[in-house]
């Protein structure tokens, strides 16, 4: 499962794991969300998010609970 915890003010994205989490900050998409710290990229479009780190994709076609 995939655990993230957008800020109120829609600037960012915190990526939830069961030993760590961590922040990703909005940057500029052509469609969609999207959020990244240089490593990972989370991407929202429509009702589906995928999470990309160093270049690997770790979940894709997530969709909210």
């Amino acid at each position: 499962r995939l655990f993230v915890r957008h800020a109120s003010d829609g600037k960012s994205a915190w990526v939830i794991y069961p030993d760590r989490e961590f922040r990703l900050d909005r940057v500029a998409a052509s469609s969609g969300d999207r959020y990244s710290n240089g490593v990972s990229t989370l991407t929202v479009e429509s009702d589906e998010a995928t999470l990309d780190e160093g270049g690997a994709r770790l979940f894709s076609e997530c969709k909210r609970s």
